[in-house]
């Protein structure tokens, strides 16, 4: 997680997205966004579904057929490496940031490796 990017920043948006077909040809492989979709799975899912979502009971759903929900750009592009059709409503953008929580968690590490097992 330290290396890995993170959404910050001033969020822009929402930006309503007129047509789903120009946004997923030139924008949606470079967007950061948390984006408000339709999603239709494929019929014969062999691997867990990379989307889901909490029910009211805490209960974790995946999912299958088709789908309405707000995902973050990066699970929405696993999804439609696996086959699931996306027909995105609008999204929220961000700017990347690869070190937001690194000095965070080499400070924390370093805490935990200068210190004796067994102690608090």
């Amino acid at each position: 997680m330290a290396y890995e990017d993170m959404p910050t920043g001033k969020p822009i948006g929402p930006i309503k997205i007129n047509d789903p077909l120009v946004f997923f040809l030139y924008q949606f492989d470079s967007c950061f966004s948390f984006i408000h979709c339709t999603v239709y799975s494929p019929v014969d899912m062999s691997i867990i579904p990379p989307l889901f979502f909490r029910s009211i009971h805490g209960r974790i759903i995946y999912p299958l057929g088709s789908f309405s929900g707000t995902y973050f750009s990066e699970e929405l592009k696993k999804a439609k490496e696996v086959g699931f059709i996306i027909i995105p409503h609008s999204y929220i953008k961000f700017h990347r940031n690869k070190e937001q929580f690194k000095d965070f968690i080499e400070e924390t590490y370093q805490n935990r490796i200068s210190h004796k097992k067994n102690t608090p």
